[in-house]
């Protein structure tokens, strides 16, 4: 999950295709019941299937590197 802040201009649309989801899905992760209202400087929780992967990764690698201690 990525924390996302609203910039002037942006839409679910473009949010969604910067990291890869869904309007929908943003709107659930977030309670949003119109995906045509949101506002500069909200903070919204973004679902990106590639940025779990990161973290996931991460953690491996740093249990990888403990296991090794």
């Amino acid at each position: 999950m990525v924390k996302y802040i609203v910039q002037r201009g942006d839409t679910l649309g473009t949010i969604a295709a910067k990291y890869d989801t869904t309007v929908e899905a943003i709107a659930k992760a977030n309670g949003i019941r119109n995906p045509n209202v949101i506002h500069k400087g909200q903070v919204l929780r973004v679902p990106s299937p590639h940025y779990d992967e990161v973290v996931k990764h991460k953690h491996q690698s740093m249990s990888h590197y403990w296991n090794k201690q």
